[in-house]
């Protein structure tokens, strides 16, 4: 599968490697999904999904997370009676969509962010004398 601008998880995935030496970051993944109210309106979800010292597993928990609530929404659409509907999954730069018809059912997004640590303390964590 490739990802949006040509570029496909593996050679992505080594970009990214250089990208972690380079800069010392943090990335965050966050679920966002619809869900239905009291009142019976669509209203946003959004949930943890761990934060990952590593682009790669990053993406590689978002991917995973991705393909089993593609599983979950598959198995209980087809238990509801009705016409099928095609769930699809789609991969960007940052984040997995899971699509109902033109519908984004459920996205996992990775953020990047410059990882914050102490002043007076290089980016490993150590401290200097």
């Amino acid at each position: 599968m490739r990802v949006h601008g040509g570029l496909g998880w593996r050679q992505l995935l080594i970009l990214a490697k250089f990208i972690n030496r380079a800069f010392p970051e943090e990335f965050p993944a966050e679920r966002f999904s619809l869900k239905t109210d009291e009142a019976g309106r669509l209203t946003q979800e959004v949930k943890d999904c761990g934060i990952f010292t590593s682009i790669e597993s990053a993406f590689l928990a978002a991917r995973r997370q991705t393909l089993q609530a593609w599983r979950a929404i598959s198995d209980q659409r087809r238990a509801t009676p009705g016409p099928p509907t095609k769930i699809s999954l789609l991969d960007t730069e940052w984040s997995c969509d899971l699509r109902g018809g033109f519908l984004v059912v459920a996205r996992f997004w990775v953020h990047d962010r410059m990882r914050l640590d102490p002043v007076g303390t290089p980016a490993g964590g150590g401290t200097e004398m």
